[in-house]
């Protein structure tokens, strides 16, 4: 028997296929989608980092300016640190040598107003050796008056005489040399 009629409205074999058909362009389209979608994310990520890299590159040369025109400072700043060792290491060995030269320079106005120190050298240890040069023979008896008296030899805790010298010219200048060690 031969059908003489089409069945519009029952399930063909074309409906089928424009069925399958639909399917295909939708997912087709959602792909196509996400793809466009994913390629715009991955350029926007990318001129993000490279904007990142580009502002970085120009820090970093900024920094590197900095540090080149810094460069005279921290040549001060080393210089003044190994100067800063000098006056400790100098400190460390220094003998305070001020206050022993103004007591003794006292107690040589105190002996005799024509007496004066001639020349003195103090080291760390308070070891000293100074002479003491006078104008006249009664400066010099005062001088040593003075130095046999307990004020001048507390001073000391020991005190030699080195050396004792007239000097040749008109004048009778008169030159004692000591030495010892401050208290």
């Amino acid at each position: 028997m031969k059908k003489k009629y089409i069945n519009l409205f029952g399930k063909s074999r074309f409906i089928r296929v424009n069925n399958f058909n639909y399917w295909l362009r939708v997912i087709i389209t959602v792909f196509g989608v996400t793809m466009f979608a994913g390629f715009i994310i991955v350029n926007l990520l990318q001129i993000k980092q490279q904007n990142d890299l580009k502002s970085l590159e120009e820090e970093k040369s900024q920094l590197l300016n900095e540090l080149i025109a810094d460069k005279d400072n921290e040549a001060k700043l080393n210089y003044f640190e190994v100067k800063s060792g000098q006056l400790n290491t100098f400190t460390k060995d220094d003998t305070q040598f001020v206050p022993y030269y103004k007591a003794l320079n006292e107690t040589l106005s105190q002996a005799s107003d024509s007496s004066y120190l001639d020349s003195i050298t103090i080291d760390k240890n308070k070891n000293t050796k100074f002479s003491v040069k006078l104008v006249d023979f009664n400066s010099l008896m005062g001088f040593i008056r003075y130095v046999e008296s307990d004020k001048f030899k507390n001073q000391f805790s020991s005190l030699v005489l080195t050396s004792f010298s007239l000097s040749d010219t008109d004048k009778r200048d008169y030159q004692l040399t000591f030495s010892g060690q401050f208290k």
